[in-house]
């Protein structure tokens, strides 16, 4: 065989190079496999998935075969998209990807709900799809900021491929309950909250202020509280805690817009001068004079209710993939700080975040009346209107891979400020008390006064007389 044209040898040579790229750009991964990737700004990772012989012809007897591709990210935002014709990033056609107009209309049409546009970034990415093919190139990449390719950052994942029957009812073939039995739990209130305090509406948990550096955060054991307590035992505790007081204070001014309009110029109209009065005067403004009067903060509960009508919640802010990650396991154990043996917040450093954290079992935590697991904080800092995300990992001690995570709180630790004294009866009895008696000693001093004196009066009229 011979290549008769002008050049054709050149471009055989290229297509075959070209070939070997594609393929050296695609790795291999299997079902139920864990697999960790990282990427740099536009570059992209692409998986190649076959399903082996048996598994077809397992699959094939199914009434419903689904496969389920979920992309965890540990910090930054992958994004995920699946082919069946090659990687995406060599020009072949995306078939799935998550989020797109297509999922978007499809939810609609089905009557799903979706999650807003600033809560699914940075968040889990699963896509369940119809099992039609051998062979599936699954892609992640960056997913872009503000739509610009330019302005991706980094990023970290773990990926995992799994197939069940969607109509499954036993034990095998397996159902999506048995891929993850703990994140698909019914009846479960996954929500951290904070002891003797209700939780705002939003997305995530919110904690109000507290005036303590000793917290106190509870939550419901898995299947609780729709579930009774037994069994929870069988289950261990990760608590996480991430200090984001910089980040969303008022030195980049992400909150500028909206507090301008609710707050007067803290130079002018409210200053150390009148300090104490401006909280009255302006009520809706979520910015605060600390002790020393001299420095305004951020208080972020009167700042939610400033945003709940706001296309982006106080929420969207605070769920950033781009600087931390609180919402996935992974995320947890490597972008945020961990609380120790001694329930006391420790700064982790870059060597101990392949290590496990110290996870506490049932019986070394407290109990609320309701059922609710308890942690007394401690080493938290309050001098500065701090603020940190706090959540919690729950894994089954028989079998350790078996994790999930919870919705983690918004707490704020405030710091006292100047305020207007305020009364209490005890307090007015006391001066009531202590004015009477002032008032009673000068009336008698009085009345002793007038009494000498009268006397002195008399005495010496008598000398006159006697003199005379």
């Amino acid at each position: 065989f011979r290549l008769r044209w002008p050049g054709m040898h050149r471009l055989a040579v290229f297509l075959v190079a070209l070939t070997a790229v594609t393929r050296a750009q695609e790795q291999l991964i299997s079902l139920d496999q864990d697999v960790q990737g990282a990427l740099t700004g536009t570059n992209t990772q692409c998986y190649k998935l076959t399903l082996n012989e048996d598994t077809v012809r397992q699959v094939v007897w199914w009434e419903q075969g689904k496969m389920m591709i979920r992309l965890e990210p540990c910090h930054g935002q992958p994004h995920l998209k699946i082919s069946v014709y090659g990687c995406p990033s060599q020009g072949f056609q995306t078939v799935y990807e998550y989020m797109s107009l297509k999922m978007k209309t499809d939810a609609v049409t089905e009557g799903r709900p979706y999650p807003a546009d600033w809560e699914w970034p940075g968040d889990v990415e699963t896509l369940t799809i119809d099992i039609t093919h051998k062979t599936y190139f699954v892609q992640v990449e960056n997913k872009p900021r503000n739509g610009t390719l330019a302005e991706q950052t980094d990023s970290s994942f773990t990926l995992r491929a799994s197939i069940f029957d969607k109509n499954a009812t036993g034990t095998e073939p397996k159902s999506i309950a048995d891929l993850y039995p703990l994140k698909y739990m019914e009846g479960w209130d996954k929500k951290v909250g904070r002891e003797n305090s209700s939780d705002a509406d939003g997305a995530f948990a919110f904690g109000s202020g507290s005036s303590s550096s000793v917290v106190t955060i509870q939550w419901w054991p898995p299947g609780m509280p729709r579930a009774s307590s037994t069994g929870s035992n069988v289950y261990q505790y990760a608590v996480f805690l991430k200090e984001i007081t910089d980040e969303i204070g008022e030195s980049d001014g992400i909150f500028q817009q909206h507090v301008s309009a609710a707050c007067p110029d803290p130079g002018t109209a409210c200053s150390p001068d009148n300090c104490r009065s401006c909280p009255n005067d302006y009520a809706s403004c979520p910015k605060e004079f600390l002790t020393d009067c001299t420095e305004t903060k951020l208080n972020i509960e009167t700042l939610k209710l400033a945003l709940q009508n706001e296309t982006n919640p106080f929420e969207s802010y605070v769920k950033n993939g781009e600087k931390w990650t609180a919402w996935t396991v992974c995320g947890a154990k490597r972008t945020m700080d961990r609380v120790d043996a001694t329930k006391k917040l420790v700064t982790t450093t870059q060597a101990e975040l392949d290590q496990e954290p110290h996870w506490f079992s049932a019986d070394t935590l407290k109990t609320s009346v309701q059922g609710q697991l308890q942690l007394e904080l401690t080493g938290l800092k309050d001098d500065d209107n701090n603020v940190y995300l706090v959540n919690v990992v729950v894994r089954n001690e028989a079998t350790p891979s078996q994790t999930a995570i919870y919705e983690f709180m918004t707490l704020q630790l405030k710091t006292p400020r100047y305020k207007t004294p305020t009364l209490t009866p005890t307090d007015r009895a006391v001066i009531i008390g202590v004015s009477s008696g002032i008032a009673g000693c000068i009336i008698i001093f009085v009345i002793i006064a007038i009494i000498v004196r009268h006397k002195r009066k008399k005495r010496l009229a008598a000398r006159i007389r006697m003199k005379q």
